[in-house]
Parts: C-alpha cells; sequence; structure tokens
C-alpha cells in the first residue's frame, strides 16, 4: 500500500515536470520568434532598369527684364514686393525729396561752370588758333628761307666746281688746279649733306607745328559732350522730381528681384528685375555637382506640376535649356529646364524626372536587399540549418559586384552561389552574416 503510495507520487511529479518542461520550450519558442529578425525573401530577376532622377524646381518665366534707374539717388520707400504683378506705370518705389533737390541744384551748377568754362574755351581756343596759324607760317616760312638757303649754297658749290675744272681742261697738268678741283668737289658734297640735314630739320618744325594744332582740335567736341550728359541727366531728375520722386515701371511684368534698401542709394545696376509674363514657363532647380551627369543642354524629361486653375499638369515636352553656377552657393547648380507651351502656375513646385538611359539585366532585385558601401556590396541569402528540435533559417553573407542601380532597383553581376537562392530583405532589425532569422509569409505581413 505504501509502495502503490509512493508510485503516485512519483508520478504526480513527473508529470508536474513535464508540464513546466512542455511550458518552459513554448516559452522559450515564443520568446526566440519575438526576438528573431522577421525577413521577407526575393530571387534575381530580369528586368529593364531605368537611370533616372527626380528633382524639385520652381516654375519662373523664361525672359527676365532688368529696370534701370537713375542712379546715387537715395530711397526713401519700396512700393512693390516679390512676386507682385506690375503694369506700366506701377510705382516701384520712391526717392528722398530733400536729397532729389540737391541734386538737381548740384547738376545746375555743373551745367553753370560747363557753360563758362565752354565760353572761356572758346575764346581761349580761338586766340589759341591764331597763335598756332602764326606757329605755322613762321614754320612754313623758315622753311622756304632754309630750301633757298640750301639750294643758294649748293648752286654756287656747283658754279665754282664748274670754273675749277674747265681751268684744269686748259691746263690738265697743273697740280695746283687738280688740288682745287677736288676742294670744290668735297664743298658740293657738303653743301648737299647741310640742304638734306636743313630740310629735315625745317619739315620736322613746319610738322610739330601742325600736329600741336590737331591735338587741341578735339577738346572743344568733348566739353560738348559732357555738357550733353550733364542736361540729360538734369532733365531726368527734374522729371522725377514733376512725379513727387515716385519711380514708377516702363514695362510689365512679375518683380523677381528686388536689390533696393531704404536710404540706400541706387546704381547703374538693375535694381529691380522683372519676367515677362508673355513668355514661356521654365522650371529652375537647384542641383549638386554629383548630379549635373543627368543634365546635359537639350536633355528631355518630364515635368509635373499645377496649372493656373490649380489642377495638376504635365510636361512631356521639357527641356534643359541651361546650366548654370550658382553664385550664392559655389558647391552647388542650377539648371534651368524649358516647360514648352505648359500651363504652369508661377512660383508653383513642378517635379522633374529625367532619364539618362535604360538598359536590360538578367540578375536584378530591390535595392533594400543590397548592403554595404563604396569599398564592398553583398546581399544575405537564406539558408537551411538543422537543429536538435527543428530546423532554421540562417543568413549568409554573399559578395556581388553592381552593374547599375537606380532608387528602387540594383543589377548586379552573374554570380552561380546566387543561381536559384532566396534573397533576404529586413523587415525590422539589422541582420548580420550568421544570424538565425524567421521568413515572414506575405499574409502574415499583411496582417
Amino acid at each position: 500500500m505504501k509502495i502503490e503510495k509512493n508510485t503516485q507520487g512519483l508520478i504526480k511529479i513527473l508529470f508536474v515536470f513535464m508540464i513546466f518542461m512542455l511550458l518552459f520550450t513554448f516559452l522559450s519558442r515564443a520568446s526566440k520568434s519575438i526576438t528573431t529578425p522577421k525577413v521577407q525573401t526575393t530571387e534575381l530577376s530580369e528586368m529593364l532598369l531605368n537611370d533616372e532622377m527626380t528633382v524639385t524646381g520652381v516654375v519662373k518665366k523664361s525672359r527676365v527684364l532688368p529696370i534701370f534707374v537713375l542712379e546715387n539717388q537715395k530711397v526713401k520707400e519700396l512700393r512693390v514686393h516679390l512676386g507682385q504683378k506690375i503694369k506700366k506705370d506701377t510705382p516701384l518705389f520712391s526717392v528722398d525729396m530733400d536729397y532729389l533737390a540737391q541734386q538737381i541744384a548740384e547738376k545746375e551748377r555743373e551745367l553753370k561752370k560747363q557753360t563758362v568754362q565752354e565760353e572761356a574755351e572758346a575764346n581761349s581756343s580761338a586766340n589759341q588758333k591764331k597763335l598756332q596759324a602764326l606757329k605755322i607760317t613762321q614754320a612754313q616760312e623758315s622753311y622756304n628761307q632754309s630750301v633757298q638757303s640750301a639750294e643758294k649754297r649748293v648752286t654756287a658749290a656747283q658754279e665754282e666746281l664748274t670754273q675749277a675744272e674747265n681751268a684744269l681742261k686748259k691746263e690738265a697738268k697743273s697740280e695746283e688746279l687738280k688740288q682745287m678741283v677736288a676742294e670744290k668737289k668735297k664743298m658740293l658734297e657738303t653743301a648737299r649733306e647741310e640742304q638734306s640735314t636743313t630740310l629735315i630739320q625745317a619739315k620736322q618744325t613746319l610738322e610739330l607745328a601742325q600736329s600741336e594744332t590737331l591735338e587741341t582740335s578735339g577738346s572743344g567736341d568733348l566739353a560738348k559732350l559732357e555738357q550733353e550728359s550733364i542736361r540729360e541727366t538734369l532733365k531726368k531728375l527734374k522729371e522725377l522730381h514733376v512725379e513727387k520722386g515716385v519711380v514708377k515701371a516702363k514695362i510689365e511684368g512679375i518683380v523677381s528681384k528686388i536689390n533696393l534698401l531704404s536710404g540706400a542709394l541706387t546704381s547703374v545696376e538693375a535694381p529691380i528685375l522683372v519676367e515677362d509674363t508673355t513668355s514661356n514657363s521654365v522650371l529652375e532647380v537647384d542641383l549638386t555637382k554629383d548630379q549635373l551627369s543627368y543634365f546635359s543642354i537639350g536633355q528631355a524629361g518630364e515635368v509635373e506640376g499645377v496649372s493656373e486653375s490649380g489642377a495638376s499638369v504635365l510636361s512631356k515636352e521639357s527641356v534643359v535649356s541651361e546650366v548654370k553656377s550658382d553664385p550664392q552657393n559655389p558647391e552647388m547648380m542650377k539648371a534651368v529646364i524649358s516647360l514648352g507651351e505648359g500651363d504652369f502656375q508661377y512660383q508653383s513646385q513642378g517635379v522633374l524626372t529625367i532619364e539618362k538611359s535604360s538598359q536590360k539585366y538578367p540578375y536584378c532585385l530591390p535595392i533594400t536587399a543590397l548592403k554595404g558601401t563604396e569599398g564592398g556590396y553583398f546581399v544575405l541569402t537564406l539558408e537551411k540549418r538543422k537543429t536538435a528540435l527543428s530546423t532554421e533559417n540562417v543568413a549568409r553573407k554573399q559578395s556581388v559586384k553592381i552593374l547599375a542601380k537606380n532608387e528602387t532597383t540594383v543589377a548586379i553581376q552573374k554570380n552561380d552561389l546566387l543561381e536559384g537562392s532566396k534573397i533576404i530583405l529586413e523587415l525590422n532589425k539589422s541582420i548580420s552574416d550568421g544570424d538565425v532569422v524567421r521568413v515572414q509569409e506575405v499574409s502574415e505581413n499583411e496582417e
């Protein structure tokens, strides 16, 4: 009886132990199921890989018109803002009237000074012309006298030589006459050399007098040009004064740039830029230098945006028309894309898609399956491994070589180890080579 009771107790203890073992096993598997990374898998497939890029830009107008104003005017108040549509005679800004009055008075003083100087220069010029005429006359007379004097000396030397030669003909053996002829020839040569030197000097003196006249002849014309410039500026200043210092637009468009500050002076550069509303729309996008390879002049693309009525609009005939540096950021570039006749809302955002090339590759997989850096890429494949209680899935690293990729897909070089293999896509945790993973079915993912 006692033995029977002991046996029943052992059976109860064994039963409780088995229950605890089952419970621990269940909890262990449940815990492992929770901590084991969930993955989905894919396989290599043939795909058409499009090398494309998508960027966002701002819609503007293709033609920009500068508005020039009088320089050195003190800005009092700005009357327009960026993006504002302006028409002819729209007030742009006003200037300080006191400063404008000072400018007018200063120009009037300059004009009066120029007039006095012009009169003085006219009198001086008349006197100078008389003096120069006298110099030329004297130089011409001196030249004529020098020519005549030199000719006389040459003529006299020639006559003396002729007389000596005639005398020698009568007394051919006279050594004295022979010596005289030789001396007369030297005298003739000297006279001719002096004649040449005298003529050169006299001619230079005459040309110098004439050139001095030419140098002073243009001073009056320069003074007239300066005076005309002052008159024109004074006229514009007085017209601005009549308008009570308000500068008005002479063209229509949309204000795209304003370089004016209250209290600052205007310059020769255009302080306001206006985009012509009658011109076609363009999309201006900011680019990094790494993106430039997609943006060659004439490259076609598609732009999706919003029309003036607020509806979606798509331009399939968009073309890169200009690529330029960004003056405000040397590390960035700007591209201008012509939108053709598309009805795009001004200053709205547009999304540009440019396809650089497309090619079919036999071994492609989702970009999310790719691991690594430029130093080396790899994927993780699924491998079955048997354990004491079951079979588990293990991640195995396989190196790959990239042929091409875009934002969603990567094409790799043929790899026999990947043929028919399940390639892991991570879902909720980072996975390394040798990690145990749990394959999640599509239905489980949907839940």
